[in-house]
């Protein structure tokens, strides 16, 4: 047991900053998990308990609270060992369970995941199972925004130890990470954690070009080390003059971040550019645009190179000032001034703001960063494969920050309009949205807004979104989270009303194709018996939304293609 206790000697080291009473706690979790876990190997031959302790050095090194360092070491018990989840919450309390049972995918123990847990059966491929497994995830997620933080941690040791893995295994995974993992890391801003799981990713999936990228910062770095110092004592002096307290420290280059320059700009332009990075560190706001103000005073600013994440904060929580300047010999100087505070955020994003809500006992001041969560909580889950390809598309597109006339930044991918605003601001809001003005003008609801345009959402007096809005063929809206939202406001509705309301939109569209003999606007019954449906039941998937008018377009023009005796000649789309 000697390598495991020097492993979680520094463990109990990394726990300081907690109580005696909760370091007590993660004692017993070790106890438990590594009696649980007994002679289990991993595959490179080094005992099981290994990870679970890389884990919770992890969380520790990024100051977690004690149920999240005791649930990662007790992370694959349930999985893995004889041990239950009744004798962990008994042990160690429902929270400590529930966040176990969130990071083990075991989705049969919790209701919200009901759908995915019925997908789990002996007929599901791997692929498939995998799926499910992170589809209860990414929900179980939604309940606990510190599952997912586990988890990250747990996929970055696996990732650190990957190569013991088969070359198609290290693959897979490597795929999996990039296309989920690391779009999540980079949504709750831990930097830390994403970037070593790119530059990870990388190694395995393009290894040749990881290799020579590396040689390539390498030798950068020896030929740079020189004006690096120089440009490092010549910023240091200036604030001295000028009276700014700050830090200097020079950023490391990481490989990932490079291998995106080269996938922009080409291998040439990569081998050419010589541009350094530095990091000011000062104590308040205040002090970050004087330190701006003495780096612009001493080098040049580059035009269009400047960004302001302190007033308008990256995915709503990285915070810190760039600019990039001309700096010694020619050569472009990127500078990111930021307070230790910042910092602490940019290196471990939500995390920070979950220890600074957690002083206060409460998460409320979370919800505005987080509201991407809920979102993804209300993508159907029936099918697990169909849930990850909605999270992808969610999670991953590039994203504007639009203004409401008191200032406030709303989050949106790119691509959204004035309708998807209003529901991102409010539920309410969108029901109620009539009209739009961008910038001062009156824009149609079908407007592509950009980034920096102030958006007023004129309501009805009565709520009631339009139908149109759910036909994705008329561009009101983008987010299918919009569009869900529609859908259920209609799917609250009396359903005399909804079937009353879809027999009028049917009528409305079959007299959009003409009458002719043999069929009328009031024949609906066999429009829906064509598609094994009641007329009543066609009416009401029509009044909730179900089907929108353009598949009900469709339903008649096959209807009259089915029925050639009764076709007028010749028949037009107009």
């Amino acid at each position: 047991m000697n390598d495991d206790a020097n492993t979680y000697e520094e463990l109990v080291t990394q726990i300081h900053y907690l109580p005696p009473q909760e370091q007590e706690v993660i004692h017993r979790a070790f106890d438990f998990a590594y009696a649980a876990h007994g002679t289990q190997k991993r595959k490179s031959g080094e005992p099981y308990i290994h990870h679970p302790l890389a884990v919770a050095h992890i969380l520790a090194d990024m100051q977690m609270d004690a149920q999240s360092i005791t649930a990662a070491l007790l992370h694959d018990v349930i999985e893995d060992t004889p041990a239950t989840y009744e004798q962990i919450e008994t042990d160690f309390g429902s929270q400590v369970a529930q966040l176990v049972l969130g990071v083990t995918n075991l989705g049969e123990k919790v209701e919200a995941l009901k759908k995915v847990s019925a997908a789990f059966n002996n007929d599901l491929t791997h692929e498939q199972r995998t799926a499910a497994s992170l589809a209860n995830l990414f929900l179980a997620m939604s309940a606990d925004i510190r599952v997912i933080i586990i988890k990250l941690a747990d996929r970055l040791h696996n990732m650190r130890t990957i190569r013991w893995l088969t070359p198609a295994k290290q693959s897979k995974k490597a795929q999996e990470t990039m296309e989920l993992f690391i779009p999540v890391a980079t949504r709750l801003g831990i930097w830390e954690i994403k970037e070593e799981l790119e530059d990870l990713c990388l190694q395995v999936l393009d290894p040749e070009a990881y290799a020579e990228i590396e040689e390539l910062l390498q030798a950068r770095t020896r030929l740079l080390t020189h004006d690096q110092e120089a440009t490092l004592i010549q910023l240091h002096h200036k604030f001295e003059i000028d009276g700014c307290s700050a830090a200097v420290n020079a950023l490391p280059e990481r490989v990932s971040r490079l291998y995106r320059y080269i996938r922009a700009y080409g291998w040439e332009s990569a081998q050419t550019y010589d541009g350094l990075r530095i990091q000011v560190i000062t104590e308040t706001h205040a002090q970050c645009y004087a330190a701006l103000g003495s780096v612009h005073d001493l080098w040049a600013p580059v035009p269009g190179r400047f960004k302001d994440f302190i007033a308008i904060p990256k995915e709503g929580i990285y915070r810190a000032l760039h600019t990039t300047v001309i700096g010694l010999r020619g050569r472009p100087l990127e500078v990111r001034i930021l307070t230790q505070q910042m910092q602490h955020l940019a290196k471990y994003g939500i995390v920070g703001y979950l220890q600074q809500a957690s002083d206060r006992g409460t998460l409320e001041q979370l919800l505005p960063r987080l509201s991407w969560i809920a979102e993804l909580a209300e993508l159907p889950t029936d099918d697990p494969t169909t849930f990850l390809n909605l999270f992808k598309s969610e999670i991953t597109p590039e994203r504007i920050r639009v203004f409401t006339p008191k200032g406030r930044v709303v989050d949106l991918p790119a691509g959204a309009t004035p309708v998807d605003f209003a529901y991102a601001v409010h539920t309410e809001i969108g029901h109620s949205c009539r009209k739009a003005i961008v910038n001062g003008q009156y824009a149609p609801l079908t407007t592509v807004l950009k980034s920096g345009d102030q958006v007023e959402i004129i309501k009805a007096l009565a709520p009631g979104p339009d139908r149109a809005w759910l036909d994705e063929d008329l561009d009101y809206t983008y987010q299918s989270y919009t569009r869900r939202q529609i859908r259920r406001w209609f799917a609250r509705q009396p359903e005399e009303v909804l079937i009353a309301q879809g027999q009028e939109l049917i009528e409305k569209e079959i007299a959009c194709w003409g009458e002719y003999e043999g069929w009328s606007s009031s024949d609906i019954e066999r429009l829906a018996r064509q598609r094994g449906l009641t007329q009543e039941s066609l009416c009401l998937r029509v009044g909730r939304g179900d089907s929108s008018a353009g598949e009900l377009g469709v339903f008649v023009l096959s209807e009259i293609l089915e029925n050639p005796v009764d076709r007028p000649e010749p028949l037009t789309l107009e």
